[in-house]
């Protein structure tokens, strides 16, 4: 297990779990294979700050979940799966075309639990097609 993100973590890691303190943006996957070559599953909940300015912060999250995924797909196995969570909003469906490229079974999926007015929506990949 392996954790990536821009603040350390405030509780306590179990012994096989490692952790990057690294932007997403700038993280490349030869960093993280120095940690395990090849990963089964990809889990992104990455997220900008907010701003309140919807048009903004859809545009963030989507720069940042695209690294998540670009991330992802260079390092899982075939066969792996990935989970990224994304703000809904213009050019968004181009990501969820890649990840429907790149799994057999790949699709955008929005929670009936969901705050109502979120944009939040869940990328789904399972059975990673490697390449």
């Amino acid at each position: 297990m392996v954790g990536v993100d821009l603040k350390p973590p405030t509780v306590e890691l179990p012994g096989h779990a490692r952790f990057v303190q690294s932007d997403l943006l700038t993280i490349g996957p030869e960093s993280l294979r120095e940690l395990a070559p090849a990963y089964d599953l990809v889990i992104s909940d990455a997220a900008p700050k907010t701003t309140g300015v919807k048009g903004s912060d859809v545009i963030r999250s989507l720069e940042l979940t695209t690294a998540a995924v670009e991330l992802g797909l260079a390092l899982l196995k075939p066969g792996g799966s990935l989970v990224a969570k994304v703000f809904y909003g213009k050019d968004v469906d181009q990501l969820i075309h890649r990840v429907k490229r790149a799994f057999k079974m790949g699709k955008a999926y929005k929670p009936q639990v969901t705050t109502a007015g979120s944009k939040e929506i869940y990328l789904l990949g399972r059975d990673y097609k490697d390449g």
